[in-house]
This record gives C-alpha cells, structure tokens and sequence, in this order.
C-alpha cells in the first residue's frame, strides 16, 4: 500500500534510513519541486532522482512538537535547507 501525502514549505518527514526526520523547504532552481537534505522531490513526495531515499511520511504539526522540532522557515544563509533541531522518537 502507498502513502500518498503532499509536500509543503517546512513540512517535516521520515526519511527511509534516517533516524532524524527532516524538514522540506522549496528548491530554488526547480518550480514545484522541494529539497529535502540533499534531493529534489516533487509535491506529491515522488523522488527526482534514482538515487534518493524514499520518503515514508510527513509528521503532523502535533507529532513534530512533541518531538521536540522547531519549524525553520526559508533556507540557510548559504541556501542549503536548515538541519533538524532535534531527534525523532
């Protein structure tokens, strides 16, 4: 069975083979598409690339402040996506 769920601007999500969940923010040189680390998926969760990790799913807002995360809005001052601040359970 596959999860269907939707990409948004710092939405939270585990990662297959992550113990951290990460968070997506939208990618700058593709319109529609979303980084999350170091790949590129569309809206709909779908990997651009062969060699990126499949996404299992996307935490509720109340799921990722139990879990201790904190939203980072925009991107780094390097334009890389910030890092999690905390651990998933």
């Amino acid at each position: 069975m596959t999860m269907n769920f939707r990409l948004y601007e710092s939405a939270w999500v585990v990662v297959e083979g992550s113990d951290a969940a990460m968070q997506a923010h939208r990618d700058p040189l593709r319109p529609g598409a979303f980084r999350v680390g170091e790949f590129s998926y569309d809206i709909d969760a779908r990997a651009l690339s062969p060699e990126a990790p499949k996404l299992l799913s996307i935490l509720s807002l109340q799921a990722a402040r139990e879990a201790g995360l904190r939203s980072n809005y925009g991107s780094g001052s390097d334009g890389s996506p910030p890092q999690a601040s905390a651990k998933r359970r």
